[in-house]
């Protein structure tokens, strides 16, 4: 990026010259935190590092999340809700929900409400997201708190391979990142 200053009399300035002044901006690379190491997770992973996302996997099963399935990326082994809580977000920071169980999702969904996140998506049912948010309605959690996450998660693309529904999921991110409508780009011609 070039930014010209220009001095002169208007600035009090008596040289009255110009001068270009070239900054170089570094933006952080977007945060992808994948909250369970399974299939679908592994799916995502493997799509995103070629997004150019930093990507952290927590999982408290070391298989799961083990160097063989996710080499690039940062991988917490621990107790979900504590790694989650203690885990630096902002609003560059997106997060996928895709635990081993309705449990897991809830905790980690319930941590993840209180913290800054551009994205806060969880992967499940339509039955078992309407149980989940309930029951975090009757532990006082608000409807504009609750309105934050995105879920079912991903755009509706169809396919239930853990790779079809990775590219939903990842598409859903990027509209969300890139503030998008995420409708087809697609002309009539006809």
């Amino acid at each position: 990026m070039v930014v010209k200053f220009s001095f002169g009399s208007k600035n009090n300035m008596l040289c009255g010259g110009e001068v270009e002044v070239f900054i170089e901006v570094y933006l952080k690379r977007p945060e992808l935190v994948l909250v369970g190491g399974g299939h679908v997770s592994n799916a995502i992973y493997n799509f995103a590092k070629f997004l150019d996302f930093n990507i952290t996997v927590i999982d408290d099963r070391e298989e799961w999340v083990s160097e063989d399935r996710f080499p690039e990326a940062n991988r917490i082994i621990d107790n979900i809700p504590k790694a989650l809580e203690s885990y630096p977000t902002d609003e560059n920071t997106f997060i996928v929900i895709a635990t081993r169980g309705h449990v897991f999702d809830k905790q980690a969904l319930e941590v993840a409400l209180g913290k800054k996140a551009q994205y806060i998506g969880m992967l499940g049912s339509k039955d078992k997201v309407r149980t989940i948010l309930q029951g975090l309605r009757e532990k006082g959690f608000k409807e504009e708190e609750l309105k934050r996450v995105y879920s079912p998660i991903g755009l509706d693309l169809g396919g239930e391979s853990p790779e079809e529904i990775a590219v939903s999921i990842l598409a859903e991110i990027l509209k969300v990142k890139n503030k998008r409508s995420g409708e087809s780009l697609r002309i009539s011609v006809f």
